[in-house]
């Protein structure tokens, strides 16, 4: 019926063209807005990245979002696992927060950029920290989740 083009995605999770192998023309080496080198397939398992979906008949100018992860091995991709990093590092700075509090929303990172079963847990223990935290610091941690966290999740916290 349709088919997956190839999407070529900076490391820091910039969407070049969704439609790499229907536009090769598009294909750059490196990303026009951050300069980080391009990708076309998951590095843990050289499938390619998928992109738009080619239905005949069909057209979109929809621009399709970087997958967090590889639809074939499930691994993360670099954008992902820069995200996951800083996400952590931004935490460990939060000082209102005691070590059991930042270790514990440092270890929900997962259940928020993904839906889990654990994913509503994680998301109630966003809201209450965040009155924990100083408005200033807290819209550093709201920014970080606008860009990681899935659309359920942003749903669920006001994002």
């Amino acid at each position: 019926m349709g088919w997956f083009d190839t999407a070529l995605i900076c490391e820091n999770g910039h969407v070049v063209t969704d439609s790499l192998k229907n536009s090769p023309q598009f294909a750059t080496k490196y990303c026009e807005k951050c300069g980080a080198k391009t990708i076309k397939e998951c590095p843990n398992c050289n499938t390619d990245i998928r992109g738009y979906y080619h239905i005949e008949g069909v057209f979109s100018a929809g621009h399709k979002k970087a997958p967090n992860y590889c639809h074939e091995c499930g691994q993360p991709y670099p954008w992902t696992k820069a995200k996951i990093e800083e996400f952590k590092a931004v935490v460990q700075e939060l000082e209102e927060l005691n070590e059991e509090e930042r270790e514990k929303l440092t270890n929900s990172i997962e259940d928020i950029i993904k839906d889990t079963p654990r994913t509503d847990r994680a998301i109630l223990f966003i809201r209450k920290i965040s009155s924990k935290v100083k408005e200033k610091t807290w819209k550093v941690v709201k920014a970080i989740l606008i860009k990681v966290a899935t659309e359920y999740v942003k749903q669920q916290l006001g994002l």
